[in-house]
């Protein structure tokens, strides 16, 4: 496994920024809401199933949330960041749906959500998917 994956108790909503460039107060660069095409109990779906980019989204509710963070490098060279490295990001999915398996954890529909942040020079990425309510 290329990342650490862990459970997220989210307790406050992360918010978009308000105009594009900027960051919001909780440090958000970018949001976008994603889809899932693999159906439950799918044994080997498509790699290409795992994240299709829905759009913007305003926010991330709170909730519990399987969870994990990667870079994708520098920030400057990142004006639109969810086209910089689809790949990664389809990659990233996949760790989260066969997290989810080993786990017998159950998510809550299909949505995920892919947020960008700077770490000082470096776009950092998370992947959040929602969990089914009384799966901590």
């Amino acid at each position: 496994m290329d990342f650490i994956i862990r459970r997220l108790f989210l307790h406050r909503p992360l918010s978009a920024p308000e105009q594009p460039g900027a960051s919001s107060p909780d440090g958000t660069t970018a949001l976008y809401r994603c889809t899932s095409g693999v159906k439950p109990k799918e044994l080997e779906p498509p790699d290409s199933a795992h994240l299709q980019i829905a759009g913007p989204a305003d926010r991330i509710p709170p909730g519990i949330y399987l969870f994990l963070q990667g870079t994708a490098g520098p920030a400057a060279d990142a004006p639109d960041p969810v086209n910089k490295n689809p790949s990664l990001y389809l990659r990233a999915a996949r760790e989260l749906w066969l997290e989810a398996l080993w786990q017998e954890a159950e998510f809550e529909g299909r949505d995920l959500f892919l947020r960008f942040l700077r770490e000082g020079n470096v776009l950092v990425f998370q992947l959040l998917r929602p969990l089914k309510h009384g799966a901590d």
